[in-house]
């Protein structure tokens, strides 16, 4: 199986999964766990050292694309479409926070019908896409296979059902 074609398994095994743990919960929600996944990426460098270090940033990137492909079916996205064209950038150019910038602002000026002379969707796909570059230059400078570490947290994420257990559910066992 290539990466996409993983990416875009996950993105529609993650569906039903999100369904029954979270509803019908508007789609900046799992914009919000990017966000605070990006957030834990980099609180690793000043919280831990050694291999803690780096198992954390492993988790946080792949939260992030898990969140991310969240996020892409909240607004009709697919996520293998967005990382293939991700994959033809070398570096990107504008960094993480410019790149969610583009997403919120795209997501919030959909959302509010302003500016309806510009293509919210594709802006918010650039950022996307953006981010991904940005995403996979982080993992690559940290020796991650960003997709294999995505599905491997991914096995472990979608075994939580918060709806039968709210308060432990994330919880290792």
């Amino acid at each position: 199986m290539t990466p996409t074609e993983k990416l875009q398994a996950m993105q529609a095994e993650q569906r039903p999964w999100v369904a029954h743990n979270f509803g019908d919960r508007p789609s900046w929600m799992p914009f919000l766990g990017i966000v605070e996944e990006l957030g834990e990426r980099e609180a690793c460098d000043h919280d831990y050292g050694g291999s803690e270090r780096h198992d954390e940033v492993v988790d946080a990137l792949a939260d992030v694309m898990i969140f991310s492909m969240d996020y892409c079916s909240a607004v009709g996205w697919d996520i293998g479409s967005l990382w293939d064209a991700a994959l033809t950038y070398g570096v990107c150019e504008v960094n993480l926070l410019t790149n969610l910038g583009k997403i919120a602002h795209a997501h919030l000026k959909k959302a509010q019908g302003i500016r309806v002379n510009e293509n919210h969707d594709a802006e918010g796909r650039v950022g996307m896409i953006h981010l991904f570059v940005n995403l996979r230059k982080l993992a690559e400078d940290e020796c991650i296979d960003l997709i294999d570490e995505t599905y491997r947290v991914w096995q472990i994420v979608k075994q939580r059902d918060w709806k039968k257990d709210p308060a432990h559910a994330g919880e290792a066992p």
